[in-house]
């Protein structure tokens, strides 16, 4: 598996790629996620050579909303930015785009828009080379309070993939698929992952601050990448839980790779190749 770099997973407001990667491989990363879309065409050439001299494995990280805005000409701009970031990705040689969708599509009745939408910008990927993956988000309740998580679940994420297709699959965020109780069996999703985040459930209760991944003691990290590895899952694995206040992005993203390190060596060696599905 692949140690990632994640900036705004860390609690970071920092989403220039060139900034990212560049850090990314100073610090000793060999992956690294960028929110690709915000490449300046003026930085494109040196973000390529930097992935290239550095053999960075880049996941791009596309958030969505911009494709479910009721303005026609809003769609059809977001839409135009996706072709061409997909092109580019494609010469970076991503596999993996990491996805999420708005918090409102996340019932029954959002899934027949998703679908529509999604569905199309999926064979866009599929045509670039690349998988489209999804996060299962658990919802919290509508007051914030600690309680019975609504939304479509993780078998109705499941469900959605699959009627997706083969190109689409999984993000696997264990703080999410704790809160939904998929920790205990991962039988009935494993094989659909193409990116890891990690990290432990709201700490206190919190329905915003996440806890450092093993930070808790509520989770067996180890133990879900033993399973990951076992299914042949060799892509990127990141921390997506705040650093403390203070810490710069140099040493933020220090801290995260020392973690990961520690975690990932203790895995058999995969041969599947990132992203696959």
């Amino acid at each position: 598996m692949i140690p990632s770099l994640s900036l705004r997973g860390l609690g970071l407001a920092v989403t220039d790629p060139l900034v990212v990667a560049d850090l990314a491989a100073a610090v000793g990363f060999r992956g690294v996620h960028l929110h690709l879309h915000h490449t300046e065409a003026a930085q494109r050439t040196a973000l390529a050579r930097l992935v290239t001299a550095k053999n960075l494995t880049v996941t791009w990280v596309y958030p969505p909303g911009d494709l479910f805005r009721s303005a026609r000409d809003a769609r059809g701009r977001a839409l135009d930015r996706f072709v061409d970031t997909a092109a580019f990705a494609a010469r970076l040689g991503v596999r993996v785009v990491a996805s999420w969708l708005p918090a409102r599509l996340y019932t029954p009745a959002g899934m027949r828009t998703v679908t529509t939408v999604l569905y199309p910008l999926v064979g866009l990927t599929a045509q670039a080379g690349m998988v489209f993956g999804l996060e299962h988000i658990t919802a919290a309740p509508a007051s914030g309070r600690v309680g019975p998580a609504r939304g479509i679940g993780l078998a109705g994420t499941l469900a959605l993939l699959e009627a997706l297709g083969a190109t689409a699959g999984l993000v696997a965020d264990t703080a999410h698929l704790a809160a939904a109780g998929a920790l205990a069996d991962t039988g009935a999703w494993v094989e659909r992952v193409v990116d890891v985040q990690l990290a432990d459930p709201p700490i206190g209760g919190s329905p915003v601050r996440r806890g450092w991944p093993g930070h808790t003691g509520t989770l067996d990290h180890r133990l879900l990448l033993a399973d990951l590895a076992e299914a042949g899952y060799g892509g990127p694995v990141m921390v997506e839980s705040p650093v403390d206040a203070g810490l710069d992005a140099r040493a933020a993203a220090t801290q995260a790779l020392t973690y990961l390190r520690a975690l990932l060596d203790e895995q058999p060696a995969t041969a599947a190749v990132p992203g696959s599905v």
